[in-house]
């Protein structure tokens, strides 16, 4: 099997080297040591876990928390998704859901924030969060 190394690259102060096979390779097996991989601090399995952003009916980016709410995304017009803090094009897909109210028949619109405390809107009701979550309904 004839293959070359083509220069070294260096990615984030990790030096990578690049191979390349000739056309028509059907199968070849390499050993190398993968620097990045093998460092514990550069774990980022938590990235398995991340979906991009979904279409929404409405997007507010909240400044005190440094995350993109997104509100009446499509099978989750109850709830907002929430983006991961300083990362606002990434979700989890397994727990970045808030559910405000489960099947109740109301759609949340929006979240907003005032004097530091975020809001979901919703057709007929709101929610407060501070901290923890509160949330009432309103009568009337």
């Amino acid at each position: 099997m004839l293959f070359r190394s083509l220069e070294s690259v260096v990615s984030d102060t990790i030096s990578m080297t690049s191979t390349m096979f000739p056309n028509g390779t059907s199968s070849a097996t390499i050993n190398f040591t993968d620097e990045f991989l093998a460092n514990p601090e550069t774990d980022n399995t938590d990235r398995l876990r991340v979906i991009q952003p979904q279409q929404c009916i409405d997007i507010y980016y909240s400044p005190s928390t440094d995350r993109i709410f997104q509100s009446g995304v499509p099978g989750f017009y109850s709830g907002h998704w929430v983006s991961l803090a300083a990362d606002p094009e990434s979700y989890y897909g397994d727990t970045s859901i808030i559910t405000v109210g489960t099947d109740d028949g109301e759609r949340a619109w929006c979240v907003r924030e005032f004097q530091g405390v975020l809001y979901s809107l919703r057709e007929r009701s709101s929610c407060r969060r501070r901290g923890v979550a509160r949330c009432g309904r309103r009568r009337g």
